[in-house]
């Protein structure tokens, strides 16, 4: 790791921050004192971690974690919320966007519980790996409240409808072995070795053409929406395919393939 930011335990910038090589960046909640749940200014230092991140021509991929044996707990609800301050939601929404739609591929390592918002984290990334005490919920009817931080959209896409209806209104604990199985994560790993084997992955996406993962990611956010008829898809799709191909990137693409060597991205 070239270089790491630990944080105090009761906590101004409740993040840990390291870089490996390769262009990985782990962004790791560090609010082990409260299960990593996010208050207002917390949320609001993850959004900027991500927001950084996404904006770093260095990096190729995100992994985000967490402390403590535990992913994210969803909002601190012990948190009192002083007079004029900010909902805590408003934040957690930029960070959703920044992973659904910021071009950097982001990785969930999932260890002990993904929990309420905690959960909609790890679902607005493009992969989850879990460890086997990884444990995800949406605990929302249980204290009178409704799923949020999009997760109503992307519940549904990685489990089914009728699978996220009843986990969201009964709250179910899901285990690490049944996320599995329902598509709600992509890999599991052994206990506490969710970062490893997510690190791994992200070395192997760091590796792919990253205007090509952008351009992908885009297509993705606008196809999420639905409301576009499938032309308006396809006009998407060829206009990102033709940036692309006039891409010095995909030029080095073709000259690696045809010399049988690993293409060097650049990212431009």
């Amino acid at each position: 790791m070239s270089h790491a930011t630990d944080t105090p335990a009761q906590d101004a910038t409740p993040l840990r921050i390291e870089d490996a090589e390769g262009g990985v960046r782990v962004i790791a909640i560090d609010r082990p004192h409260r299960m990593n749940a996010l208050d207002p200014a917390s949320a609001h230092a993850l959004a900027d971690a991500l927001r950084a991140a996404q904006a770093d021509p260095a990096l190729r991929a995100i992994v985000l974690t967490g402390t403590g044996g535990q992913f994210c707990t969803g909002a601190d609800l012990k948190h009192r919320k002083q007079p004029g301050e900010e909902s805590v939601l408003v934040p957690l929404q930029f960070c959703c966007d920044l992973l659904m739609q910021g071009p950097l591929p982001c990785i969930a390592a999932v260890d002990g519980a993904a929990f309420g918002a905690g959960l909609s984290l790890a679902l607005a990334c493009d992969r989850i790996v879990a460890s086997s005490a990884a444990r995800f919920c949406a605990p929302f009817t249980g204290i009178a409240l409704v799923p949020d931080v999009g997760m109503v959209r992307t519940l549904p896409r990685r489990v089914g409808a009728a699978r996220a209806r009843e986990w969201m209104i009964e709250g179910t604990v899901v285990d690490a072995a049944s996320a599995l199985q329902h598509g709600l994560v992509d890999e599991l790993a052994d206990h506490a070795a969710a970062l490893d084997t997510a690190m791994a992955r992200a070395r192997l996406w760091a590796g792919r053409a990253p205007m090509a993962i952008a351009a992908l990611k885009r297509l993705e956010a606008h196809d999420a929406h639905k409301a576009a008829p499938m032309a308006q898809l396809f006009e998407r799709e060829r206009a990102e395919q033709s940036a692309l191909t006039a891409s010095a990137d995909f030029a080095e693409a073709v000259a690696a393939f045809r010399e049988r060597r690993p293409a060097v991205f650049q990212g431009r």
